[in-house]
């Protein structure tokens, strides 16, 4: 839905008294991810205030100040027991629509837009002009999309998997493109040991709920055929903060293991199979969640990430599978999804 005339007239009351940085902020946070998550984001713990005041009281009060959200609302002029402001009433009634937030976000954008000055017309600024070309591949959204996917779908990216969310496959360009993020404390770079990250092009087995079982001794024996006589090397990668995790709301900071090139070669195959996702099914793709930010656990087993609908129910379920893989994991993972009527596909 589109916003109504009577939030935006009231919206200026709001940016009046936020910064830039607190501005972006909220349609960062409105961008990130699904409804559910968003929800669970910004929701306080009165109904009707909700997270949105409190989030704009501590950019004014401080970060964790007492009473923040209620402070902020009487300094708009509302009455904090009972209220009246039409921005905070659609923003709790319509937060689960994509097209409000997507809306909201933007409404936002361009009032911290209006707050940060243009350098065009500082000496310093006039120079930036003329000697700094314009990145083409640079955008908030490549950034967002970025961002969600190294705290969503996979615990960490290579270097070349990140040149293909970024700047179109480009390595020369990449490190401009990541320094940014590593600056604002939103990306961090590790080494991992791995092994050489397969391609993928379809799923090894597929299980439709009511269905019979999958082969999954010849998906192991694929699994097999790819990694073979692939030996772990040392790799740059890049992993997302802590920061970037709670923004995106996880609970808790992903990590990938230095010392086990097992773990780590399945990270990055996961990180590729969600880079197959956004290049093939780019819509299903903003829906892609891995461990930290959805329930995996199926039966007696936890599957590596799924696919959820608009409404925030899972749509698939999938795993990549590795050589070492038993088919008892797979068979168990399998059941476990067969009885909440939900396809897996083992990748």
């Amino acid at each position: 839905m589109s916003l109504s005339p009577q939030l935006l007239r009231e919206f200026p009351r709001w940016e009046t008294h936020l910064g830039a940085q607190c501005l972006l902020s909220i349609a960062e946070k409105l961008r990130s991810n699904s409804p559910e998550l968003v929800r669970r984001k910004f929701q306080g713990k009165r109904d009707g205030q909700g997270c949105l005041a409190t989030h704009c009281g501590w950019s004014v009060y401080g970060e964790n100040a007492p009473g923040a959200g209620r402070r902020f609302l009487k300094r708009l002029g509302f009455n904090p027991r009972k209220v009246a402001s039409v921005l905070v009433h659609e923003y709790d009634c319509n937060l689960c629509d994509p097209h409000f937030r997507a809306e909201l976000a933007k409404l936002f954008e361009r009032a911290a837009r209006k707050k940060q000055p243009s350098r065009a017309w500082t000496l310093w600024g006039l120079l930036d002009l003329f000697s700094t070309p314009k990145e083409p591949f640079m955008n908030p959204e490549k950034e967002r999309q970025f961002l969600r996917a190294l705290a969503v779908p996979a615990p960490a990216f290579t270097r070349e998997q990140a040149a293909r969310v970024l700047s179109g496959g480009d390595l020369s360009n990449l490190g401009r493109a990541v320094g940014p993020l590593i600056e604002q404390d939103r990306v961090r770079t590790v080494k991992l040991v791995a092994r050489p990250v397969p391609t993928l092009t379809e799923p090894k087995a597929v299980g439709r709920p009511g269905g019979p079982e999958p082969d999954f001794g010849r998906a192991i024996y694929l699994a097999g055929l790819q990694w073979k006589g692939a030996s772990a090397r040392s790799v740059s990668a890049y992993a997302a903060t802590p920061r970037t995790v709670q923004l995106f709301g996880g609970r808790r900071s992903r990590q990938v293991s230095v010392a086990e090139p097992l773990k780590a070669s399945h990270s990055l195959t996961l990180a590729e199979l969600f880079l197959w996702w956004m290049e093939h099914l780019p819509e299903e793709a903003e829906w892609f969640c891995g461990e930290g930010f959805v329930d995996l656990r199926f039966g007696n087993r936890a599957a590596d990430a799924v696919i959820l609908t608009p409404e925030n129910r899972i749509a698939k379920v999938l795993e990549v599978c590795s050589p070492d893989y038993s088919k008892t994991k797979l068979q168990e993972l399998w059941r476990g999804c067969d009885q909440r009527g939900l396809e897996l596909q083992v990748w």
